[in-house]
């Protein structure tokens, strides 16, 4: 327990009760959660859960950090970079290596610059103070930290003064605040920066008074960069104030900072602002302070009633998580152990990052509402400060979750002292076993398929990991065909199918075939020769061919010396003229198209037709242009048709946005018919303010070709489809449900479920089923579970919940059960994470048997 200090003495029976009875769940009601969790040193812990509410999924991220212990602690981070730069979460945690980071206080949005709101502190030394912050009502609470590493939360009034010989001459509202500009005078201290050089470069026109020991030592000129006294500070104000107000000081008058609060600032070890409160004495405070209503991305921090964690938390809203009231984040702090909690902003600004279990960095975890991370004034951030200790654990990683039968995998092993400090061991003394394979060095060979568990021991220290083992039915490449030219590599990939029709990657044996043809080296094919032939790659007993076309040159189609001709169509008005001209990228000769667009909002473009067709007779897999777009930002696109009639649009470049010519490729459509004819070239304006003209070059249409016959390629293994000829004595059938509503039986080694998901899904028909469904699973031991509803997963409404709940049913499949999802559509089979999605149409069913206590079906 910490010492209880003067500071927070005020506060002491706030945290003095215990809870009587547990704290109430998240507000909008939760069925089902699903947590992953990451314990990255001691006295740090993180979790994420994906929760089914009676309000939609939510996501929900935490991390408890026990600041009682020594070396954990917690304080403010901003950019290291310059002074009130706005920085993602994820950037200031790593730049000031903290373990985790969640973002802190509000601030405006507009521009690469800005301030916080409120109060922030870090040693001990005020690195931002704004006196409107609860100036006249308690709107925003600040989380502070004391000198003995006591935590409180408390609204906290404030006052600047700047006195001039005993007199207030000058108001001044802030400390260390500019922003993108110098609106109020500021106080500039050593904490915030050496000297003026970075705040000039940004705002100009700045005057300063430099008072050093309480003496006014120095008045700058405009824009004058001054040093930062290590023990004094600058007095930083506009040009307009300083015409006003300058004239009252002069070198050697008395300059003193006086700063009064409602609490004691000397006693404040780190301090960050938010928003309102949330609880206070562990109840739900309802109002009052600065929390935006609805349900919105959330972040919050909150303190154990012991005063030894602080619990950070984000909440993803605004899009497949549904977010979260003022209401429903007090209640989520509180299932997480809060007592007293704050909010701090989100929306946007919502973001969490964690230095995961054996990561050199920081990550972003939560998925912020913008689709990326928003720049933010501040953030809190967890930092350890312990030496590296002596080793306690082991960790021990593969490096895929799912493997094949008889493929290698690759772990990664390491110690970890107390503190998620890595300590490497000695590869030659960790002694690995499993009871699905063996092992050559730190390489996993399973032998048989389910579930195997990995063992690593060194020292008396053990750590144990899981691999998830299936058997090959074929191989599949990332692509059936690799066209280049000699010299040329391209990179490939290859899976395994799975029985259960999933594709795990693996690492075959490949040889190259005629072996002249080229080599083959981590993935990557390299031709030494101008030929055709193939690359065969196996993995136990499947394979797989991948068709190799190394005969492939680029050529000139058209470099426009001969004066094709050519028209111009303009569309849908203005004007457009295609002729050539001169300033060629080769040669003497460019296509010239000239545009004239009126202001408009919609599209408008200006086409060379060419009269008649340039035609290309050989097999053309890319073409490409020299262009010179003047810097038009314009659209460059081109349209061809082939032997069929059909028409394709080109895209050769999507902003002209350069002057002088670049060298622009556009893929020909697989599905082209040779020959193929460029029926024109042409610019497109998607909407303009002003009216814009001008003219864009073309030059040296280049085509690649493929002239010779492709090589033979064996056929590789028909993939062995396990579903369609199950033999045996038939035990039940299943049909799509017709009868809405939950239930659920158990028959032999099968749990049979029915769902009702006609409404759109289980919380768009009825909530509480998430809870049945859940609890059901969990409490059977049977073999094969068999469920039917109306709709599949992916007819739900929310595609959140439908990726929650294929999440469930894998976790469920990957307990070594088999999961068979029945609906209604088009007779077939999908497996996606070893579940087998089953469609049936009117009048078809799925017929079962047993093999041992597995299960095995056709479909009739």
């Amino acid at each position: 327990m910490n010492k209880l200090s003067g500071l927070a003495a005020a506060f002491a029976l706030a945290f003095a009760a215990v809870f009587a009875a547990a704290p109430p769940a998240f507000a909008g009601t939760t069925y089902y959660k699903r947590a992953e969790t990451d314990a990255p040193g001691a006295g740090l812990v993180y979790e994420k859960t994906e929760r089914a509410t009676d309000a939609g999924i939510l996501y929900v991220y935490t991390l408890t950090a026990d600041i009682s212990d020594p070396y954990i602690s917690a304080r403010p981070i901003m950019s290291g970079k310059d002074w009130d730069l706005k920085e993602t979460v994820t950037a200031l945690a790593n730049q000031s290596g903290a373990a985790a980071a969640v973002n802190g206080d509000f601030f405006g949005t507009a521009g690469k610059y800005s301030i916080p709101m409120g109060l922030t502190v870090s040693g001990g030394e005020i690195l931002s103070l704004t006196e409107n912050s609860n100036r006249d009502a308690g709107a925003n609470a600040s989380l502070v930290i004391d000198k003995d590493e006591s935590p409180l939360i408390s609204y906290i009034s404030s006052k600047v003064s700047f006195f001039n010989n005993g007199q207030i001459t000058l108001d001044v509202d802030n400390i260390n605040i500019a922003g993108a500009n110098l609106n109020y005078p500021t106080v500039i201290t050593r904490a915030a920066m050496d000297d003026t050089k970075s705040l000039d470069a940004r705002i100009p026109g700045i005057y300063k008074i430099v008072c050093q020991g309480e003496i006014i030592t120095y008045i700058s000129g405009e824009g004058e960069s001054v040093a930062v006294p290590s023990d004094g500070f600058v007095v930083a104000m506009d040009t307009l104030t300083a015409e006003r107000y300058l004239r009252y000081f002069a070198v050697g008058q008395r300059g003193v900072l006086g700063v009064s609060a409602s609490v004691d600032m000397s006693g404040i070890e780190s301090a960050i602002t938010g928003g309102g409160k949330l609880l206070e004495r562990g109840a739900i405070v309802s109002d009052g302070g600065e929390i935006p209503s609805g349900l919105n991305p959330r972040t919050a921090v909150g303190i154990t009633a012991d005063r030894e964690k602080l619990i950070l938390m984000a909440v993803d809203g605004r899009g497949a998580s549904v977010g979260a009231d003022r209401e429903d984040l007090a209640a989520l702090m509180l299932e997480y152990g809060a007592y007293e909690a704050l909010a701090m902003d989100g929306g946007g600004s919502t973001a969490m990052a964690v230095r995961k279990t054996g990561a050199d960095s920081a990550a972003l975890v939560n998925k912020p509402s913008d689709g990326a991370e928003r720049p933010v004034i501040n953030a809190l951030g967890i930092f350890v400060n312990a030496p590296v200790g002596p080793m306690t654990r082991l960790v021990v990683s593969p490096w895929v979750k799912d493997a094949i039968r008889g493929n290698a995998v690759g772990l990664t092993v390491y110690g970890a002292d107390a503190y998620n400090r890595r300590i490497e061991a000695p590869v030659s003394d960790i002694r690995l076993s499993s009871d699905g394979g063996g092992f050559d060095g730190n390489w996993f060979i399973p032998d048989k398929t389910g579930k195997a568990v990995i063992t690593a021991e060194y020292a008396g220290i053990t750590a144990q990991a899981e691999v998830f083992v299936y058997e090959a039915a074929g191989l599949t490449p990332s692509s059936g065909e690799l066209r280049l030219g000699a010299g040329q590599s391209a990179a490939f990939s290859v899976w395994a199918r799975t029985t259960d029709n999933q594709l795990v990657p693996v690492s075959p044996e490949c040889r190259v075939v005629p072996e002249w043809l080229g080599t083959v080296s981590d993935g990557t094919f390299t031709a030494a020769a101008k030929a055709n032939g193939y690359i065969e790659c196996r993995s136990g007993g499947a394979v797989c061919y991948i068709r190799v076309t190394a005969d492939i040159s680029p050529r000139v189609v058209t470099s426009f010396e001969g004066r094709p001709g050519v028209a111009a169509i303009a569309y849908p008005e203005g004007a457009a003229a295609a002729d050539y001209a001169p300033w060629a990228a080769e040669g003497q000769t460019a296509l010239r198209l000239s545009y004239a667009f009126p202001a408009s909002g919609g599209t408008q473009a200006a086409y060379a037709v060419f009269d008649p067709p340039i035609t290309i007779a050989p097999r053309t897999s890319a073409l490409s242009v020299q262009a010179n777009g003047v810097g038009s930002g314009l659209w460059l696109r081109g349209r061809i048709s082939d032997a069929d009639g059909r028409e394709y649009t080109l895209d050769f470049a999507r902003t002209l946005d350069w002057t002088g010519y670049r060298l622009c490729t556009a893929a020909v459509p697989a599905g082209a018919k040779f020959p193929i004819k460029i029926e024109r070239i042409y610019v497109v304006s998607l909407g303009t303010a002003e009216p814009v003209s001008g003219a864009v070059l073309i030059d040296v249409i280049t085509g690649v070709f493929d002239d010779t016959p492709p090589a033979d390629v064996p056929d590789a293994a028909a993939f062995y489809d396990i579903y369609g000829g199950a033999t045996g004595e038939w035990a039940f059938s299943a049909a799509p449900q017709s009868a809405y509503g939950y239930s659920a039986s158990v028959y032999g080694q099968t749990l049979f479920i029915t769902l009702d998901t006609s409404r759109g899904g289980l919380t768009e028909t009825y909530a509480p089923q998430w809870r049945w469904l859940s609890s059901g699973l969990a409490a059977s031991s049977a073999k094969n579970v068999v469920i039917t509803a109306p709709l599949p997963p992916s007819a739900f409404a929310r595609s959140a919940e439908a990726d929650l709940l294929r999440k469930l049913l894998s976790d469920v499949r990957r307990q070594g059960r088999n999961v068979y999802y029945v609906v209604a559509g088009a007779t077939g089979v999908s497996v996606l994470d070893g579940v087998r999605y089953i469609t049936l149409a009117d009048g078809h069913t799925a017929r079962f048997a047993y093999y041992g206590n597995d299960l095995k079906y056709a479909l009739e």
